[in-house]
């Protein structure tokens, strides 16, 4: 009502503005939690159920295996060998706990880019005849739905190591060799390179995801962003960012010499590509 009553007042518009944004930022605080906690009990079913199947197999080989924080991650997003690699010897599946964790992603960020073309979000941009605002602060709130999600991702492995008494620093290569059939080099293996990749590359997909929801509609983005994740489990490729999300498919990356550098190049190309199309498709759509 004031934008429309005092609209006329550039002053008061930019402050009501600014007031509305304000007001965004702490309904974001206040109810991401209920929004992730389908995140976090996730995370810890995961982990309740690896931890066991860990017990188990120490009891039936003897062996004395310890896990840390960072092997719990690791099991989490293990990934699959490719479809084309595995030579019709095993059924191929996708992994549940890996494609719930993303499609549930995808379904926030298209319930987030549903928003941005509510009546009210319309009438901010008409009055304040600055589209380029309107597009820097959906930029704001894509980079917060991404922090938000790995932050809460990140609290549920530290909440359950703690619980357990897991160790937060630390590895067990054997463990991920004997169990999960990783082959890791030392030498290749950086694990603050990995969770930057997977970070620049969620970006990236939330960024094609809400490019293709700009020019079309928020379900068309959400299936695209769903073709992405099939393709990459079936297909490695460095311009699939799906396999970026595994960590075997990181690790096959690194020895075929397409190193965290290049992912995250590619990963950064993606969104910088994205952003400027889908701000040339805001300055030509009609919005009204």
């Amino acid at each position: 009502r004031d934008m429309i009553q005092f609209g006329y007042d550039e002053s008061h518009l930019e402050t009501v503005v600014e007031a509305m944004w304000k007001v965004d930022l702490k309904i974001f605080f206040k109810e991401s939690w209920k929004k992730y906690g389908f995140v976090f009990l996730l995370v810890l079913v995961q982990c309740v159920g690896f931890r066991n199947l860990i017990q188990q197999y120490n009891t039936v080989n003897g062996q004395e295996w310890k896990l840390h924080f960072w092997d719990y991650v690791i099991c989490f997003f293990q990934g699959t060998v490719p479809y084309t690699q595995s030579e019709g010897k095993e059924t191929f599946n996708i992994p549940p706990y890996w494609s719930l964790y993303l499609i549930y992603f995808v379904l926030l960020i298209g319930k987030l880019t549903g928003q941005f073309s509510k009546k009210y979000e319309q009438q901010m941009l008409l009055r304040l005849k600055n589209r380029k605002q309107w597009w820097m602060e959906s930029h704001l709130k894509i980079w917060l739905e991404c922090m938000g999600y790995l932050a809460v991702t990140a609290i549920a492995f530290l909440v359950f190591s703690f619980c357990t008494k897991s160790a937060v620093e630390g590895i067990n290569l054997e463990l991920l060799k004997d169990y999960l059939g990783l082959e890791i080099n030392k030498n290749n293996f950086r694990i603050f390179s990995m969770v930057l990749v997977f970070f620049v590359a969620l970006l990236a997909l939330t960024y094609i995801q809400y490019i293709v929801s700009l020019a079309i509609n928020a379900v068309t983005g959400i299936l695209v962003s769903i073709v992405i994740l099939i393709s990459s489990v079936y297909q490695i490729h460095p311009f699939l960012i799906g396999n970026y999300f595994m960590c075997i498919r990181q690790m096959m990356f690194a020895m075929d010499d397409v190193g965290f550098l290049t992912q995250g190049a590619v990963s950064v190309g993606i969104i910088f590509f994205m952003a400027v199309i889908g701000y040339q498709i805001l300055k030509r759509k009609d919005l009204f």
